[in-house]
């Protein structure tokens, strides 16, 4: 009876054993995965402030203040908020209501070849008239041999959207370049033309905004899109 007994309690202890030591290894890999997730997020926000950061500065070296009848301090009190909503891959967008599209394609050496210059907004875009961020900004090198059109109704299907003309232009503003090996931007978020064409970006010697028609496909042009646009 004593050895029953016995064995019971060493049958019992190693089971209490071999459960306390699966379950504080189970906590301890918790913890240290929170720990690397903790880090992974930490170097993303680190990488995300020091994106924004270079993107400020990019604005304070083209004169953007200037440009917007501003002192310094005055715009950057109207772009810092929107550092803590800043995601990497993403871009700082100055509305037209703050600098016209015209003085920032300046900025960027780019000038306007078409006779149509009257650029609306997508009936479904709203853009907000402060400056805000475009999130994971897409710059089209993958739709190539995809008309506007077509990539709209993606973009649709997808909850993305298509850039504008003043959203273009940030975009080679902060990544110069987008344009390289013969890449063009239609940005399908603005039209002209009743609706038929849209506006491009191109680099052929010179930064060049022009329209195409948007239902025509062409093998080095891709429509640009983000996931969305934040305003704080």
């Amino acid at each position: 009876m004593t050895i029953l007994l016995y064995n019971t309690w060493i049958l019992r202890f190693s089971a209490w054993w071999h459960w306390t030591f699966w379950f504080t290894k189970k906590e301890d890999n918790l913890v240290q995965a929170q720990r690397e997730d903790n880090t992974i997020l930490s170097g993303s926000r680190v990488a995300a402030d020091e994106q924004f950061t270079a993107q400020v500065e990019q604005l304070l070296s083209l004169g953007y203040p200037t440009m917007a009848n501003m002192t310094e301090g005055v715009f950057l009190d109207k772009i810092e908020p929107l550092r803590r909503i800043f995601e990497l891959g993403s871009i700082i967008v100055i509305p037209e209501e703050v600098v016209t599209f015209a003085f920032q394609l300046e900025a960027v050496g780019g000038r306007v070849v078409s006779h149509h210059r009257a650029w609306t907004h997508g009936d479904s875009i709203e853009m907000p008239d402060v400056p805000f961020i475009s999130a994971e900004v897409d710059d089209g090198r993958g739709y190539h041999d995809k008309s506007p059109l077509a990539c709209m109704k993606h973009f649709q299907t997808n909850d993305r959207f298509g850039l504008s003309v003043i959203e273009g232009i940030a975009l080679v503003t902060h990544r110069p370049k987008t344009l390289r090996n013969h890449h063009c931007v239609d940005l399908p978020g603005s039209y002209c033309g009743r609706d038929l064409h849209a506006p491009q970006l191109r680099h052929w010697g010179e930064l060049i905004l022009d329209n195409r028609f948007n239902w025509s496909p062409l093998p080095t042009s891709g429509s640009a899109s983000c996931r969305a646009r934040l305003a704080p």
